[in-house]
């Protein structure tokens, strides 16, 4: 396994608290020699509720290499017999490269707020507290931390 590889697979596991295979599906991983040397392409997949990214990176030795990504929508819109899907960043096989696409993602995961809330009414104080409380079961209760380096 090529040195980019294996600082792609550091990266992917950062993202997923280092617990890898409960979360990405490694679907393809193959080095080949060609005429312009050794190339190492790794193909995985993230998932959630809405959408399925696939990504691949290939590793050359001769030059920047590749690294990208396109999602598909997990659903059928109303009226639609096919599933929607987009290309997002690509580019040179840096981490550069990557925080575009984890932006990308990110993005795409985003909901808007409700109406209610644009429109700056308050939330009712019951569901403000609960919202809030030391009793909630997010990740800081589980002892995650996250590193916002590597998600911005």
């Amino acid at each position: 396994m090529s040195e980019k590889i294996k600082e792609l697979r550091k990266w992917v596991g950062d993202i997923c608290w280092d617990m890898t295979k409960d979360y990405v599906q490694i679907r393809e991983e193959e080095s080949k020699d060609t005429p312009e040397g050794r190339e190492t392409t790794i193909r995985f997949r993230l998932f959630t509720d809405l959408y399925k990214y696939a990504i691949v990176a290939i590793d050359r030795e001769k030059n920047a290499g590749y690294l990208g990504c396109v999602c598909v929508c997990n659903k059928q819109l109303p009226g639609e017999t096919w599933t929607r899907g987009s290309d997002l960043a690509d580019g040179k096989f840096t981490r550069e490269t990557w925080d575009r696409i984890l932006r990308d993602i990110i993005r795409n995961e985003l909901q808007k707020l409700s109406e209610y809330v644009r429109a700056g009414r308050p939330l009712p104080k019951e569901e403000e507290d609960k919202a809030f409380s030391d009793d909630y079961k997010g990740g800081a209760a589980r002892g995650v931390k996250l590193d916002a380096a590597s998600v911005i």
